[in-house]
């Protein structure tokens, strides 16, 4: 009885009636069986009898699809391509929209093939956006939404007008994260210099235990490639590279952990900037102060060349130079050169403005009151002892398999050899893989902390173990040591260069020439063990091998004491423990100064003060007291940095010529090494030289950070002074040395560069590059099924997994016509007994 609709029911019932009395008799027959059809119906109008009836209903279908970046560009592409998708187009009777949802909302009648991923998405917009086109449409709704529910929050209004207007939600989330790898930083430090690795952090969070693959370009061009461990959780990993050229370099960083791309990148920035080289002439006890230098970063050499460019000269002891090498220096310094003159000899000869060369007094040196000898007994003629120095050198590997307690190890005996060495003795540390470095340069270890340090930052890198390179490196450095014992041991747990093993052993054997002995500890089951007990052979030394790394102290103590024993008992009135030298500090601030010492009869000592003008040496207070200098006038336009307090005898004192300068020293060479402050103090001297405006100023750029889009830059520059900056972009001065930048960042690499003026001057640029990293959505990739289930739940849908039909089916609705009205059926049955008697009356 569906087609009983009541429209066509009172259209068709006067014709129904006429046809009906027309052929059948005016009988009394037809008139009751007409009297009571209407009877029956009127009975059916009044009593609302429940006859139900099933009627179809299609809907109007929002597809809600969530475009942010917390989906990746696979998991899209998935879903598009998904087989599910082909039955939209069987749901031809439903209205079918798919709403997008990203940056802006986009309403669509098809199924787009590609799209475009947006920064960020708001799925609340995407539900109101839904019920506005399903209210358009006046049709039952259905919503589908397609979304990780990341960083989403639905406010209970929405879900009340859901629950209103019965709109029921279905969802549908990708599939389960397994590995997952967020990338969120990479640092570096802002300046190194060219001899220097650049050291990595790469700071990520992971939901797993693994491996991953680093890739870093520097400038566009290939830099790092190698496989890193990383473990589940926040953590960081620290790694470095290769040195680099001066310059300034971006490095942008991608790793391959899993099949996310979009938010496994980051990058940072270096400027190498150039290492100041030193020549010393004339230096003696070993490298002293070339380590001291060293420390500060300023490389040293020994020797003059002529093809090579010296930022600055330090000559020692020297008191008869050549005629040649005085033309060397002249031309030196009018080529804009520095000399630190130091020790004995006196830098008069050096050239003036335009100041005839000064006539030197006869040095007025102190002298101790003369003591009668007494006669020697002849059978007690004295003993000279001379102290047997030791020059060590520690070759380790550095290399991926020795990552983790082996190479903690190694440098823990490395450190244990320092302190049973004394003070006149040498020690190096030279890490290797595919290329080999000084850790710590051959030389006596004046500060032990600062040893300590130093071995600490050897790393494990990729790559293989070229022994040969190490090896020579190590011979080159040793054979120009003066030393009674030289001694290599060498610690590796791989195979070396197999093609090098003829050089490898001729080169032990020129080692061997030239008293230098070798021994080799392997570590591990698979060893090189041919070439190890060949170098060791060959090299007069022993080769250990264990597999239990825990044995490399045992080891490494074992063979250095061996060595030791050989040269005998060594006087403590001539060599001092190492652990009771005084260390050379690592900051370049102390508190400490050291008192004069008392006069022993034999010497006499002289208080040193400041100048009342010198800026130079404004950093520091108090000096010690010296025992010997050479006094002679100073030549006129040379200012006084130091003197003696009572005599006012130049102690230091400093003079231009051209574009050169010279400093000198009047006092000994090691006058205050035992200073602590005496590392400083040097460096303070050849810096000063280095510098070609005495005021210029050193200037670093550094992103502290990137936070909502945009990078937080740090301008210092020191000294502080009155400069002025020049730059394109705003920079707020916060403190006298300091300015503070917040900059707009981009996707590409943004490169930032200040310049710093004094009076409208250039005194120096400080340069950075920055890059945003991935949008804030990729750093929160979590499922919120718990968001998801629940809009389900409380708006009577559910999730999809497998099929689609549930959304398409069209549902079906009780209807109650056409005896649902009594008002019609009262109607109908007026009408009826019109016709009725009117018909009567024809």
């Amino acid at each position: 009885m569906e087609f009983l609709q009541p429209t066509l029911f009172i259209l068709l019932l006067p014709p129904l009636i006429i046809f009906l009395y027309k052929v059948f008799t005016k009988s009394r027959e037809i008139g009751l069986f007409l009297w009571l059809f209407s009877a029956i119906f009127l009975v059916a109008a009044i009593a609302m009898p429940i006859v139900k009836f099933q009627k179809v209903q299609h809907h109007t279908i929002v597809c809600c699809i969530d475009t942010s970046r917390s989906i990746s560009q696979k998991e899209m592409q998935e879903f598009l391509a998904s087989p599910l998708h082909k039955e939209w187009v069987k749901a031809k009777k439903n209205k079918i929209y798919f709403l997008l949802f990203g940056d802006k909302l986009s309403i669509q009648k098809k199924l787009p093939q590609k799209i475009t991923l947006a920064a960020h998405s708001v799925l609340e917009e995407a539900l109101q956006g839904a019920i506005a086109i399903i209210a358009k449409n006046k049709m039952p709704g259905k919503v589908v939404v397609f979304s990780d529910g990341s960083q989403q929050q639905i406010s209970p209004q929405t879900i009340a007008q859901y629950k209103t207007r019965k709109i029921p939600i279905f969802f549908q989330a990708p599939p389960a994260r397994q590995s997952e790898f967020y990338f969120d930083k990479l640092t570096t430090a802002a300046q190194i210099y060219p001899h220097q690795r650049p050291q990595f952090t790469l700071s990520y969070r992971s939901n797993f235990a693994g491996n991953i693959r680093l890739k870093i370009l520097a400038n566009g061009d290939p830099y790092i490639m190698r496989t890193l461990p990383v473990d589940k959780g926040e953590n960081v990993v620290n790694f470095s590279g290769s040195p680099l050229k001066s310059g300034h370099y971006f490095f942008q960083a991608t790793v391959e952990a899993n099949d996310r791309p979009e938010n496994n990148y980051g990058s940072a920035a270096t400027t190498v900037i150039k290492q100041p080289k030193v020549v010393i002439i004339g230096q003696q006890d070993n490298n002293y102060l070339s380590q001291v230098l060293e420390f500060y970063n300023i490389k040293t050499a020994t020797a003059f060349a002529a093809n090579e460019q010296y930022d600055a000269v330090i000559v020692i002891n020297r008191n008869k130079m050549a005629e040649k090498n005085k033309r060397i220096l002249q031309n030196y310094l009018e080529k804009g050169g520095s000399v630190l003159w130091m020790g004995q000899g006196s830098a008069g000869w050096l050239p003036g403005d335009y100041v005839p060369k000064q006539k030197e007094d006869p040095p007025k040196t102190q002298k101790p009151p003369q003591q009668k000898k007494k006669p020697l007994n002849d059978n007690k003629k004295p003993r000279k002892v001379t102290a047997r120095k030791a020059a060590f050198v520690f070759i380790i590997d550095r290399s991926e398999s020795m990552k983790g307690e082996k190479l903690q190890l190694a440098q823990r005996s490395a450190l244990e050899t320092i302190s049973r060495l004394w003070v006149k003795d040498s020690i190096g540390v030279i890490a290797f893989d595919v290329e080999p470095d000084w850790v710590i340069p051959l030389g006596p270890i004046i500060d032990f902390a600062w040893a300590e340090k130093r071995l600490s930052q050897i790393s494990t890198q990729g790559g293989g173990t070229i022994i040969r390179s190490a090896l020579g490196m190590a011979f080159a450095k040793l054979r120009r040591t003066p030393a009674h014992i030289k001694h290599i041991i060498l610690l590796t747990d791989g195979f070396g260069d197999v093609l090098s093993r003829g050089t490898i052993v001729n080169m032990v054997n020129e080692m061997n020439n030239s008293n230098i002995t070798i021994s080799t500890i392997g570590v591990g089951e698979v060893l090189d063990e041919p070439l190890l007990a060949a170098v060791a052979h060959e090299g007069g030394g022993e080769f250990y091998i264990t597999e239990d790394h825990l044995n490399i102290r045992a080891l490494v103590i074992k063979d250095v004491d061996r060595i030791l024993k050989i040269r005998g008992p060594i006087p403590k009135e001539e060599v001092q423990p190492k652990q009771n030298k005084i260390k050379i500090p690592s900051i370049p601030d102390f508190k400490e100064t050291p008192e004069p010492k008392p006069n022993d009869g034999n010497k006499k000592f002289y208080a040193v003060v400041k100048t009342a003008a010198t800026q130079l040496l404004a950093k520091f207070k108090e000096f010690p007291v010296i025992d010997k200098y050479s006094d002679y006038t100073p030549r006129p336009g040379s200012k006084v940095e130091l003197m003696t307090k009572e005599s006012k005898a130049p102690i230091l004192l400093q003079w231009s010529w051209k574009s050169g300068r010279v400093l000198q020293w009047t006092g000994e060479y090691k006058t205050w090494q035992d200073w602590k402050k005496y590392p400083q103090f040097y460096s303070t001297l050849v810096y000063h030289l280095l510098a070609k405006n005495v005021d210029a100023p050193q200037a670093l750029l550094e992103v502290q950070q990137i936070k909502d889009n945009k990078g937080e830059l740090l301008l210092t520059v020191t000294p502080p002074q009155n400069y002025q900056i020049d730059t394109p972009h705003k920079f707020l001065q916060i403190s006298p040395v300091k300015w503070q930048a917040s900059i707009v960042g981009k996707s590409t690499p943004q490169k930032v560069q200040v310049l710093v003026k004094n009076q409208e001057k250039i005194v120096a640029r400080a340069t950075t590059t920055f890059a945003l990293p991935y949008h804030k959505e990729y750093r929160h990739l979590e499922i919120n099924n718990k968001l998801l289930q629940s809009l389900a739940t409380q708006t009577g849908g559910k999730s999809l997994t497998n099929s689609y039909n549930e959304i398409f089916t069209p549902s079906s609705v009780e209807d109650n016509y056409p005896l649902q009205n009594t008002f019609l059926w009262c109607s109908l049955f007026s009408i009826f007994l019109l016709i009725f008697f009117a018909m009567r009356k024809l």
